[in-house]
């Protein structure tokens, strides 16, 4: 009962702990298209 439990709240803590980090390099990739953007004109 424990494990599975345990098993569920692992998978929401590993998504909650790889979304911010993906969501993070999604903007950094959106300011150095900016960044380039704004070189360009």
């Amino acid at each position: 009962m424990r494990k599975y439990l345990s098993s569920p709240l692992y998978v929401v803590v590993r998504f909650f702990l790889l979304f911010p980090y993906q969501l993070v390099s999604l903007i950094n990739f959106f300011i150095l298209l900016l960044n380039l953007s704004l070189h360009d004109i």
